[in-house]
């Protein structure tokens, strides 16, 4: 069998009727294989093999030609998953691919290769390279590569294979498809044999179409997540997305009647999440509708439980009004708001045009009035960044009036998004290292890493803005500031002395990360412990940039740095707190108040050592539980606290920040097991002031009492 690699090779000619004409007798069989990452602890629908296998019984020449196995959906060893084909015949295999299943799908093609070699293997997906030069060198097993949609290529390619007798006969002719759109073949220098060719019409549900396999995947499951889409296409061009491959495009959208029927269907099949893949979803007047059945469905069935979306990017009137709804319904718990850089000229280097300020700030404070959480979308690594401007990033947040839920994710280059491409690589200086991607709530088991099923991608880690060094203190200055402003270990001093004496959040923050960890030993240990650990992320490719959780005398539980350094400090506290405010008296005066905040602040820190049975109290100087009151009610003439001459009086018996709730489920005390309870209680998931800090708050004034006791006393 001559080899479709070979220069000497010709391919027989394409378009000839004997060509197009269907021989094949035996029905082709056909696997799809979408190894998928787990949320909540549940699987996903396996959705393309429901998508392809849909158009071609739609589209294809012979419905009855083709026998569809069930689809390899789990993330595990690639021998094992494909021992039950051995001796079962496969004549396709389509493999979807991302950054989390890669290197697994890489070696399921190479095993798949192996015990079916005439097998054609055609790869699809926004993660396959085609563009490399090498990638067919590098991945021998791989036949075809499948760019931007699926439906069109691949059912053209399952119809060229029924005009051979057998797939011998395919790979004699050379594997002709060169006449097929949208592929990238061997020996093209990733050149496409023509522009991707899409489908015109998205009227039936893939879902619906094959729910005979859907609902028993439903079954067999005790949960499931759903991926739903509503639209397809982005017409931005954020340089560092590849939002399915369709960046900077025209947006699809679905038929209505299609996706009110799959939103009745997943309610009543118990779908537990709901995860849109939209790039943009709001960015329509019916994505309000299909958010009303969403919430119908729920009230009829109990189901989904959850919806999860992207917000679209320019339309914030109608993003509030989506949020409102799917908040008040309980579908999520808190806005995301894609920030992703508060700096115009960082974001213009990235393609990327926000709204403007005053509307995003108008966004956050119409959520706030509803008593929405909002959670912040940022990237670190991107070009014309430098460690000033994220730093700035922060305290722009802060000054918006967003004070929880700071969320970063690394610049992690996507392969065929346009910042990986050389035209933008190389004048932007960007420098990255591979590693494997966390994505997690707080805490991980410090268990040997399976490379194969392990999210792995690479990393920004160097541009003409900012060197390595440079990101090392970055990522070290985002987790100080999202350790202690978040979860309210500094935050009510900040916001207090903001309005107080005026102190913008980027002096006070420059002072915490500049002097209060640079001149205290202890403090300083803390910090380089953040440090060391991005350092060892830059020097060990095996590094996740994860710390043992503080307080335990193992290494079993890891934690992400922002998270420990939270929790170190929180068993630092007395010393953290006394030379915080021994630093700020030095740069501010006011010693008495800054004194009294400060302690207040550290009075009303959530610690393993508090017995929610019998509450506590603390000395206090000023009535701060008043002051804050007012504070977030936004009150136009606030002025310092009450003076007082008693305490404050905690009750509290668990938190609730509107995102989430628990009870304080710990075991009191100071020891490993304390922290460790504590640790899952309030370090995990999203941070917030109303999780870390006390809420359950009173004043006690000594003074008042003396006073009310003397006027009830009888002449």
């Amino acid at each position: 069998m001559s080899s479709p690699t070979d220069p000497s090779h010709q391919p027989m000619p394409l378009g000839l009727s004997d060509v197009l004409r269907v021989k094949r007798s035996v029905p082709l069989d056909v696997l799809i294989c979408e190894p998928q990452l787990i949320s909540y602890g549940l699987p996903y629908l396996p959705v393309m093999r429901g998508v392809l296998k849909t158009y071609w019984e739609q589209h294809g020449s012979s419905r009855d030609l083709v026998r569809w196995y069930d689809p390899i959906h789990e993330m595990r060893d690639p021998i094992e998953l494909t021992l039950p084909f051995e001796h079962q015949p496969v004549d396709v295999v389509g493999l979807s691919c991302y950054t989390w299943n890669w290197r697994l799908q890489q070696k399921i093609a190479e095993r798949i290769r192996e015990i079916h070699p005439d097998c054609l293997i055609v790869v699809g997906g926004p993660h396959p390279d085609y563009r490399d030069p090498n990638f067919f060198s590098d991945n021998p097993a791989i036949d075809a590569v499948v760019v931007k949609d699926g439906e069109v290529p691949f059912t053209r390619i399952l119809d060229r294979i029924l005009a051979f007798e057998s797939m011998h006969e395919f790979r004699d002719a050379g594997l002709p498809m060169d006449d097929i759109p949208g592929l990238c073949l061997p020996d093209r220098g990733g050149q496409l044999t023509s522009p991707s060719v899409v489908p015109d019409r998205y009227d039936v549900s893939p879902y619906l179409e094959q729910r005979e396999y859907y609902e028993r995947f439903f079954a067999e499951h005790s949960g499931v997540c759903v991926a739903w889409e509503t639209s397809r296409g982005c017409p931005f061009k954020c340089s560092y997305c590849d939002w399915g491959s369709s960046t900077m495009s025209k947006v699809r959208r679905f038929d209505m009647d299609r996706l009110h029927k799959e939103i009745e269907w997943f309610g009543k099949n118990k779908a537990i999440s709901l995860f849109s893949v939209d790039s943009n979803f709001g960015m329509f007047k019916t994505d309000v509708d299909l958010t009303d059945k969403i919430v119908e469905a729920k009230k009829n069935y109990g189901y989904p439980n959850y919806f999860v979306y992207s917000n679209a990017k320019n339309v914030p009137g109608r993003t509030v009004e989506i949020t409102r709804k799917v908040v008040q319904a309980g579908l999520d718990t808190a806005h995301t708001l894609s920030i992703q850089h508060s700096s115009e000229d960082v974001l213009e280097a990235t393609d990327r045009k926000n709204i403007s300020i005053d509307k995003q700030i108008q966004v956050v404070r119409d959520l706030q009035a509803d008593g929405i959480p909002i959670s912040v979308q940022l990237i670190l690594g991107l070009p014309r960044d430098t460690p000033e401007l994220w730093r700035r990033t922060f305290t722009d947040l802060m000054e918006w009036g967003i004070h929880d839920g700071y969320v970063i994710t690394n610049y992690h280059l996507l392969p065929n998004a346009p910042a990986a491409q050389p035209e933008y690589r190389e004048p932007w200086g960007l420098r990255t290292v591979e590693r494997y991607i966390y994505d997690g709530n707080g805490i991980q088991e410090n268990e040997p890493i399976d490379s194969l099923t392990y999210a792995r991608g690479e990393v920004i880690v160097e541009t003409s803005s900012f060197t390595r060094d440079d990101w090392v203190t970055m990522s070290t200055e985002a987790a100080i500031i999202r350790g202690l402003h978040n979860p309210g270990v500094t935050q009510s001093i900040a916001r207090g002395l903001h309005r107080l004496i005026d102190i913008s959040y980027e002096s006070f923050y420059a002072l915490v990360l500049e002097c209060v960890f640079d001149t205290c030993d202890e403090l300083r240990q803390t910090r380089d412990q953040v440090h060391n650990c991005y350092a060892q992320f830059l020097r060990d490719e095996d590094s996740r940039a994860l710390l043992p959780i503080p307080g335990r005398n193992d290494d079993d539980l890891l934690t992400e740095p922002h998270r420990w350094l939270y929790g170190r400090i929180c068993m630092q506290h007395e010393l953290f707190y006394q030379h915080l405010a021994d630093t700020l008296v030095d740069a501010y005066g006011h010693e008495e108040l800054i004194r009294s905040l400060c302690a207040f602040q550290q009075a009303i820190l959530v610690r393993p050592e508090y017995d929610a049975r019998i509450g506590t109290q603390h000395p206090c100087a000023h009535d701060w539980v008043g002051f804050f009151r007012e504070l977030d009610r936004e009150a136009e003439h606030l002025g310092p606290p009450k003076p007082i001459d008693g305490s404050v009086q905690i009750t509290d018996t668990g938190w609730d920040d509107r995102s989430g709730r628990s009870d304080y489920n710990w075991v009191v005390g100071d020891d490993a097991d304390a922290w460790t309870s504590w640790f899952r209680c309030i370090a995990y998931g999203r941070l917030s002031s109303m999780k870390g800090n006390h809420q359950n708050l009173s004043i006690v004034d000594s003074r008042s009492t003396r006073e009310q006791t003397h006027e009830i006393l009888p002449a």
